[in-house]
């Protein structure tokens, strides 16, 4: 299992579910708190997937999101249920969306990005405001939280071996 969190709590309950064995099996699992979020999916699943940077990870794992603020019963449920095996790039999100959604995440500004592309700034909000609803996130500060989490995420997921790990840091990732 491996288990990314900044929050004591979060992690303290989660491995008292392991140890009550709730969980149908852990040893493959991944959770990962993007606090309001959490990610849960099989690890293995991740790692097959041969992601070389976070921006590919965030768009590709968007459908292992969760809210963490759902129940206990949820949560286990989201862990026990939630073993799809093939995800990929939301199906309707255009080429041009996801170039736009490259950028932000690179740190861009809509104004440069639009310079970029030779457009207006109103065609690249269009382009984001899109994405993001084809990916279901609801505003672009969520999609920030998300772009700050994969990227902070990235060097202990680059070098994860799928042994059971609890990473912690009450000063953040």
């Amino acid at each position: 299992m491996l288990l990314i969190s900044n929050d004591q709590f979060f992690v303290s309950g989660v491995r008292e579910l392991i140890a009550e064995r709730i969980f149908y099996s852990s040893c493959d699992l991944m959770i990962l708190d993007a606090s309001p979020f959490i990610y849960v999916f099989d690890s293995y699943w991740f790692f097959s997937q041969g992601f070389k940077e976070p921006f590919s990870a965030l768009i590709i794992c968007n459908d292992f999101l969760y809210i963490k603020g759902i129940d206990v019963g949820g949560f286990i449920n989201a862990v026990n249920d939630n073993r799809k095996e093939a995800m990929s790039i939301p199906k309707s999100i255009t080429v041009s969306e996801i170039k736009v959604l490259r950028y932000i995440f690179n740190g861009y500004k809509d104004k440069d990005i639009a310079k970029q592309f030779n457009c207006s700034k109103k065609t690249i909000s269009s382009h984001k405001i899109k994405a993001l609803n084809k990916m279901r996130i609801k505003n672009t500060r969520v999609f920030y939280t998300l772009v700050n989490f994969w990227k902070t995420s990235w060097p202990i997921l680059g070098h994860a071996d799928g042994k059971v790990r609890f990473y912690y840091n009450d000063e953040g990732l």
